[in-house]
């Protein structure tokens, strides 16, 4: 259920290309804005659509919110917690309720979870994969929480069968 990968940058990147299908309909690939341009640019590459959701306010992405039309759009939805670059923390039950929404429209969910070990606030921030792993994944990088931003370690970690399916993608690119 955990994958050893070059940075979360890589993880990030390539992740999209598990799910989409360019000739699809349903080939979108919804992540927060602000956030980080790789989750456009891996959606991009992949050939599906980029969905980028505004966020404000609390700068929580809430996927229940967006239009059905846009829902029927979508193959993949990233979250972001804590967020880069507000630090929004998205709660557990908004967690749960991403994951059980996801599940439901057959979508896969992936949280970056790339600052979750350098938030000062407060205890640790709940991870996705509080809300079980069938059907989700989350990404960590290991360079940020230990000072060493560029040296390229991270990891995805969730669902065994989705973990098994991206190490024989990532065979392909000689990750």
């Amino acid at each position: 259920q955990i994958l050893p990968t070059s940075g979360s940058k890589e993880a990030v990147f390539h992740t999209p290309l598990l799910v989409v299908d360019p000739s699809a309909p349903d080939r979108g690939v919804a992540f927060p804005d602000p956030g980080y341009p790789a989750y456009q640019r891996g959606a991009l590459f992949a050939g599906g659509e980029a969905v980028p959701v505004l966020l404000d306010g609390d700068h929580i992405f809430r996927p229940w919110t967006l239009p059905l039309d846009v829902v029927s759009r979508l193959r993949m939805v990233w979250l972001n917690s804590p967020h880069n670059p507000s630090g929004a923390v998205t709660p557990l039950a908004d967690l749960q309720r991403a994951a059980d929404f996801c599940r439901a429209h057959d979508i896969l969910l992936v949280a970056d979870e790339s600052y979750a070990d350098v938030w000062v606030r407060g205890g640790p921030p709940p991870s996705l994969l509080q809300a079980g792993v069938d059907g989700l994944l989350v990404v960590h990088s290991l360079s940020k929480r230990s000072g060493m931003t560029g040296y390229r370690s991270g990891f995805l970690a969730g669902d065994a069968t989705l973990i098994e399916h991206l190490v024989a993608l990532r065979s392909n690119p000689g990750l």
